[in-house]
């Protein structure tokens, strides 16, 4: 500007000047005074002029500029591209333009815009080359700064989270950044005012235009408004929209430029902290535990001296019997109040570290389980606290701790007692996994046994259960491998350490995963059992053959009776009929040798009966038997077939004939029970 608004001065005087009067001089005058640098040249681009405002600029003289001279002003960086680009013009005869700088007389390169236009004569020849150089530093500045200016809004609308809108009053149309797709899903970046309003919820457009208009029309250049958005989805958002108007020289408004910032998430977070401190100013009006803020006062030494009740809930007077001590400093509230306290709640403020203890208040005569903790922020020293009364709790605390000394001491007592019963018992005493391991067993097992406690501890106890006992005792075992179960009796046999066996009966219970066994020996009590069984069995066959002998004697004595009666009978026939005839005589010698075998078979069951005494004697086996085939072949039946067998050369046996008899005659009737079907015995 300096240069240019120069004044002029001439050393002679110029006339009036009238249209007539212009004439080359007064062009000449105009050009060597223009505020821009021109020169001349002819037709093959020689130059041979420039104004004088080219050399004051350059700082240069006309000789050294003619002709190709001016290169001595250009930067050898841009000057081959220049040389390229004039050159070729001239050869074309075309117009030249071109940015490129120039260096001025203080030695400073500035840009400048040239523009060369050729002259030509009624043949359409170049005659002249005109060329104008304007120096354009301040426009390429601005262009910058414009540039600049346009980038930094550019990546300003995109860093924002706010939707960026730009309103241009001269067509209605408006440019949105991309905050508007992500904060509203509306994939657009231009659209125009009224699709905007459109958007904005029918309750809030009325008053929204108005106070638009308002800023618009009455010369103000601030809008800030809140209203609910329409979203993509049809949702609406809570929005603050805020624009600036900018106006012309004139004051006339051109744009309006804005930012929409969506409040959707901070009116939650307002209603979420209304209902949150609704939420605690309600707990903290009614829970039962004692609650307070208090402000911690320290002295030059950093030791807490007091504090101030700030804020205390209604239970606190319920835990403290302290009433209206909110905002009363603790040694005017309660006074005598323990160090204990003081030092602990400044440790809180100081450190920032919450604390959980127990302590006693004597002041206040009660016990308080407490909770502090740091609140405010660093340097407020404030601290809150929770707190209980818990003297009822301390009470039976103290209560309950008596009596689990006395509780201790009494099972001491019954641990030493069973351990005493444990040691001296007589009966074994097992506890064992329920996959049969021995965890541990009492004395009495070696007493029994003979087996030590550090051979059976790890081994499994149906190791030493007999073989036959094995399987019942692995089931009862099974059964009870349930928590609970028990098993009042139940007995087998267990190998001693020198291989005899001893019975054992059982009872056993589960508990935890374990058997908890207790057992007898009942081995003497087995064999005396055995053997009182043995005599019963013995004493009840002699009841059996007594009573059978009494019932065969007392049929053998009536049979022989019956007997007296048919033989004296047949006496006296005889007699009666002196020499009788032959055939009767045979019929009476068969019925009288019929008597006597009947008499024989009387003998035989008196024998039985032991009525009769055994008198042994030399039989004949083989007689005594061939004689007793008839009596066999009615005690078998027709069903079974007898043959006998005689033996040759056979000795003579010393028995009781009768009893041999008996015997042989036994032996057939089990021979025929055992063939019911019947067959033949030999």
């Amino acid at each position: 500007q300096s240069f240019w608004r120069r004044p002029v001065g001439l050393s002679e005087t110029l006339p009036e000047l009238t249209a007539e009067s212009i004439d080359a001089g007064s062009f000449a005058l105009l050009a060597e005074n223009l505020p821009i640098l021109c020169w001349m040249a002819n037709g093959d681009g020689y130059i041979v002029w420039y104004n004088r405002r080219w050399h004051e600029y350059c700082g240069t003289t006309p000789a050294q500029m003619e002709g190709w001279g001016w290169q001595s002003v250009h930067h050898p960086e841009h000057l081959p591209q220049v040389l390229e680009r004039w050159t070729a013009s001239i050869a074309r005869g075309e117009p030249f333009e071109m940015v490129f700088p120039l260096r001025g007389a203080d030695g400073l390169f500035r840009p400048f815009l040239t523009r060369i236009f050729p002259v030509r004569d009624a043949t359409g020849a170049v005659v002249r080359w005109c060329g104008v150089n304007t120096e354009i530093s301040d426009q390429i500045r601005a262009e910058a700064a414009l540039r600049e200016t346009e980038e930094r809004y550019r990546l300003a609308a995109r860093a924002t989270n706010d939707a960026i809108w730009d309103w241009r009053f001269a067509d209605g149309h408006v440019i949105w950044n991309e905050a508007l797709a992500a904060l509203f899903g509306h994939a657009r970046l231009e659209s125009d005012a009224a699709w905007w309003l459109e958007h904005i919820h029918p309750d809030d457009r009325a008053r929204v235009e108005e106070s638009i208009h308002q800023v618009i029309d009455g010369g103000g250049t601030t809008w800030v408004e809140e209203y609910r958005f329409r979203r993509a989805d049809g949702a609406y958002a809570a929005v603050l929209d805020r624009g600036t108007v900018l106006r012309d020289a004139d004051g006339a408004p051109t744009r309006m430029i804005g930012a929409m910032l969506d409040l959707t998430e901070r009116k939650a977070a307002e209603a979420l902290l209304r209902r949150s401190e609704a939420r605690y100013r309600t707990l903290f009006e009614n829970i039962e535990v004692g609650f307070c803020i208090v402000e911690m006062k320290f002295d030059a030494k950093g030791r807490a001296t007091d504090y101030r009740l700030e804020e205390i809930n209604p239970a606190f007077a319920q835990q403290t019997g302290l009433v209206d001590a909110e905002g009363k400093w603790v040694s005017e509230a309660a006074p005598g109040l323990e160090r204990y306290w003081f030092d602990t709640y400044g440790e809180v403020a100081r450190s920032r570290q919450s604390i959980r203890f127990e302590n006693r208040a004597e002041a206040l005569g009660r016990w308080y389980d407490v909770y502090a903790f740091p609140t405010g922020e660093p340097g407020e020293n404030r601290v809150g606290i929770l707190f209980n009364d818990i003297s009822p709790r301390k009470l039976a605390e103290a209560r309950l701790q008596e009596l689990n000394e006395n509780l201790e001491r009494r099972i001491a007592e019954a641990t030493a007692e069973r351990d005493e019963i444990w040691r001296t018992s007589q009966d074994l005493m097992l506890v064992a996994q329920f996959d049969g391991l021995i965890v541990s067993v009492n004395p009495a097992w070696t007493r029994v046994l003979g087996w030590t406690a550090a051979q059976l501890v790890g081994r499994s106890f149906l190791d030493l259960i007999h073989p036959d006992d094995v399987e019942a005792s692995a089931a009862e075992a099974a059964r009870l491998a349930d928590d609970g179960l028990s098993t009042p009796q139940f007995e087998n046999r267990y190998r001693r350490a020198d291989g005899e066996w001893v019975w054992l009966a059982w009872a056993v219970s589960s508990h935890s995963g374990r058997f908890y066994g207790v057992a007898r020996d009942v081995t003497a009590e087995k064999r005396q059992a055995e053997a009182l069984a043995q005599a019963e069995d013995a004493l009840r066959q002699a009841q059996k053959m007594e009573a059978v002998g009494q019932l065969t004697g007392g049929i053998a004595h009536d049979f022989n009776n019956m007997l007296a009666v048919t033989m004296g009978s047949l006496d006296l026939l005889q007699r009666r009929l002196g020499s009788p005839d032959p055939g009767v005589k045979r019929y009476l010698d068969a019925a009288a040798d019929g008597v006597r075998r009947a008499a024989l078979l009387t003998q035989r069951l008196l024998a039985f009966s032991r009525q009769q005494p055994l008198r042994p004697e030399a039989v004949d086996a083989n007689k005594l038997v061939l004689g007793m085939s008839e009596l066999l072949r009615h005690s078998l039946g027709g069903d079974v077939r007898l043959e006998t067998v005689l033996a040759g050369g056979l000795w003579r046996t010393h028995a009781d004939p009768n009893q041999l008899e008996n015997a042989v005659l036994n032996l057939a009737v089990n021979a025929r029970d055992a063939m019911p079907e019947g067959g033949k015995l030999t």
